[in-house]
Parts: structure tokens; sequence; C-alpha cells
């Protein structure tokens, strides 16, 4: 088991990557320029939705080139759950397996449990990257308040690197309120046991959404429900709506 770290500020535990991923050394490029042979650090702030993922695609495509060095970071709601772990585990695995194929570099991966923003700029901070990479979410109410408050402090607060926020994708990222219904009533009908859940709730919902498109919805769902329960999330005060015309 991974050792948990105990900071003033969050707790962190390092990922475990597959070691079917080969070592890369330091390319020799005799000619090059010493950041070149050096190769830069770069942090990319990753979650279980599609548009982190498109954002780490970003990176890969316009910024990262050989010899840099990825460091994954995941604000989780415990770094002690096994169950945690384990899925950041398996993201990270995925993503760390593209990043060798499209890019040729090597990943570093870490998990940490705190206030989102603050520990991304504590991780920058340990780094020292050339930039930080961050997606935007087009998720659900909770989900957009709090994100976009993780982006608007590391924007803010990073002072030890340039924070890039990669717009999302329009495309099958946003669920109206009539497919979030849909789903929910889904998710009831078609437990865990049933075959090929994810295609049935699929279809439940409409057709518009595929399988893993809803499955990813279910991540967020449980990953809404865990940072609420650890208080990680604070919940708006809505103002009155008693009669009154002023809306804002």
């Amino acid at each position: 088991m991974e050792t948990v770290m105990e900071d003033e500020e969050y707790t962190y535990r390092d990922v475990f990557l597959p070691t079917l991923i080969p070592r890369i050394p330091a390319p020799a490029l005799e000619r090059g320029t010493v950041e070149r042979r050096r190769g830069r650090d770069i942090v990319i702030a990753i979650d279980h939705g599609p548009n982190s993922k498109h954002a780490f695609d970003w990176a890969l495509i316009h910024l990262v080139r050989l010899a840099d060095t990825l460091y994954l970071v995941h604000a989780v709601s415990s770094v002690r759950s096994e169950i945690v772990y384990e899925a950041s585990q398996a993201l990270m695995e995925k993503l760390s397996v593209e990043a060798f194929q499209i890019a040729m570099v090597r990943t570093m991966a870490r998990i940490v449990s705190g206030d989102a923003g603050k520990v991304i700029c504590k991780e920058a901070e340990r780094v020292k990257p050339a930039a930080v990479v961050m997606g935007t979410r087009g998720r659900s109410l909770i989900q957009s308040v709090f994100q976009g408050s993780v982006s608007d402090y590391c924007v803010h607060n990073c002072k030890s690197a340039p924070v890039i926020i990669v717009p999302g994708k329009d495309s099958g990222s946003t669920w109206t309120p009539k497919q979030n219904k849909l789903f929910e009533k889904a998710l009831a009908q078609f437990d865990k046991d049933t075959p090929d859940r994810w295609q049935n709730v699929a279809k439940a919902v409409g057709g518009s959404k595929t399988a893993e498109e809803v499955k990813r919805h279910y991540e967020i769902l449980i990953q809404d429900l865990e940072h609420i329960e650890s208080g990680r999330i604070p919940i708006p005060k809505y103002k009155s709506s008693g009669g009154g015309g002023n809306g804002r």
C-alpha cells in the first residue's frame, strides 16, 4: 500500500503506475538546448469528467514535447479510501499509457485530499512546473459551483506557474433537466447487477448519450455525493423567492 502523507494543509498519496510503461531516459540530443535535454514539468489537474480528458488531450497535442514529465493531480474526498484510490489509479494508468503512446513522455501521479484549489496550487509550488493545465466542468449545479471556484482560485493564486484553462467540449457534456430525470429513473430500474447496465441507461435517457457518457455521469454523481458528505462543497445560500421581483 502506498504511503499516505500528511501536510499542514492537505493529505496526499502517490499513485503507482503500471510497469508496462518503459522508463524513458533523457534523450541524447547533443546539439539541443539544455532545456530541451532536461525537459519540462507540467502539472495537469484531472478528474473523471469528459472535459478533464479534453484538457489532457489538448495538453498532449499542443503543449507537451519529448523529454517532458507530466504530473497528474486528482483532488479526491479521501486518500485513505481504497475504492477512491483504485478508481483514481485506473484513470491515471489509462492516461499515463496514452501520454507514452502519443507523446513519449513519462508520468507521475498523485491523489490529494483538501480544498481542491489550494492543493492544486500546493502541488504547483512543489513541482515548479512550466504550466498548470485544467479543464472546465460542464456538470451538475453543485459541481459547476465547486469547479468554478477551483479554476478561479488557481488562476489567481498559483504563483509558481501560469494556469491554462482549456474550454470544455460542448458536445455531449451538458445534461438537460429532463435527461437528468430520465437518468435517475434509469438508475433505479437498471441496478448494478443488470447486464449491459450502461447501454440500457443510455437508451432510457433518450439515445443521445453513449454508454460511456452515462457511466461518467454516474461517477460524477458519486463524486458529488462524496464531496458533500465530506463537507468539501459549501452549499449555496439561496435567497427567498417569496413574491419579490428583484432577481438579484
